[in-house]
């Protein structure tokens, strides 16, 4: 039992906040294997009552989401005490400007390769 609590405890949270079920799908995939708790929200709205209610390690946000945009979500990042790192994962081409309006910490241009997704995310998370 004191092993499963340890396993547990060494888990990253990733919140993905896309309304493209194949994106979601992906990230899910690639990441839930390798030791993630994936969490998904498919609107900016879900995401802010999320973001009420867990602290994510790494938050996967794209800019474009119904009901409230990614770049408020991206926002509401700055009141919280301990943020999670940003990554913004977006199909406009000029994204990477935005993300750096938003302090990104990372931007990924969509249609994505998994690996480089895998791959951003270990960045930010210093592995």
């Amino acid at each position: 039992m004191v092993g499963m609590v340890g396993v547990e405890a060494t888990r990253r949270t990733v919140l993905v906040v896309d309304d493209d079920r194949e994106v979601q799908q992906a990230v899910r995939e690639e990441l839930a294997n390798r030791e993630y708790e994936v969490v998904i929200a498919s609107d900016g709205e879900a995401a802010l009552r999320l973001l009420d209610a867990l602290t994510p390690d790494v938050l996967v946000l794209d800019l474009q989401l119904p009901h409230v945009s990614g770049p408020l979500v991206a926002a509401r990042l700055r009141m919280m005490a301990r943020p999670p790192r940003l990554l913004i994962c977006s199909a406009i081409p000029f994204a990477p400007e935005i993300a750096d309006d938003l302090a990104a910490d990372g931007v990924l241009l969509k249609p994505f390769v998994r690996a480089d997704l895998r791959s951003e995310v270990e960045r930010l998370l210093g592995k």
